[in-house]
């Protein structure tokens, strides 16, 4: 063996063994931001799914006492949408990954991609599962309220809910509408400075190891 095979070897031994470092930071950095995104998606599932169980017997509870259509339908919209929530999110969070198993990278790189992407999709249709439904059943429910101003009710919890003013009621419609749109344009914000970075480095990292075993 000349010395140029050994140089040779040498520089292929060498790429490799910087290849495999290339591999582990990218790895360890997307594990980290994983983890990170993880306990953020975490944190908002249980207040979400927290919010909708706690809200649910409230919407049984109207669905019961008040006799109005247009307001039972509002309160049963409700009640839907919170067991949607629950179904919703807890079917997103069983795409998680867990880094660090037996698992081949590459297919812990993709379980990850898709619950990303799962992800993005969730929140980028947030305005007709999440948004649309509880302000059509608060509309609805307002609106009955707003008819049914003038009746006088011995439960002093619904007498201060079905019997506000014409101004209360608007103030009612556009802080609703206002906060929509707020938690709207805060999910559109998500996916591009939080979700979208994440895809983007797993895709380069399987672009990296698409051009190694070439």
């Amino acid at each position: 063996m000349n010395d140029q095979n050994l140089i040779n070897i040498w520089k292929g031994s060498s790429r490799n063994i910087q290849l495999n470092l290339n591999y582990d930071d990218l790895a360890n950095e997307l594990k980290r931001k994983a983890n990170q995104l993880d306990k953020s998606i975490r944190k908002r599932n249980q207040l979400e799914i927290g919010l909708a169980i706690l809200l649910l017997p409230i919407a049984l509870y109207l669905f019961c006492e008040v006799p109005y259509y247009l307001f039972k339908s509002g309160v049963l919209l409700m009640a839907v949408w919170f067991l949607y929530v629950i179904y919703k999110l807890k079917k997103t969070r069983g795409l998680k990954t867990d880094f660090g198993t037996n698992a081949s990278l590459k297919h812990q790189l993709n379980k990850q991609k898709r619950y990303v992407e799962e992800e993005v999709k969730l929140l980028k249709s947030v305005l007709y599962w999440y948004l649309l439904p509880p302000y059509t059943g608060l509309l609805l429910m307002i609106s009955s309220a707003y008819f049914h101003r003038d009746i006088h009710w011995e439960n002093s919890f619904l007498q201060g809910l079905l019997s506000e003013n014409i101004y209360g009621h608007l103030v009612y419609i556009i802080f609703l509408t206002a906060l929509y749109f707020y938690i709207y344009k805060l999910n559109m914000k998500a996916i591009a400075k939080d979700l979208m970075p994440v895809i983007v480095d797993i895709e380069k990292i399987e672009r990296e190891l698409g051009t190694s075993e070439k």
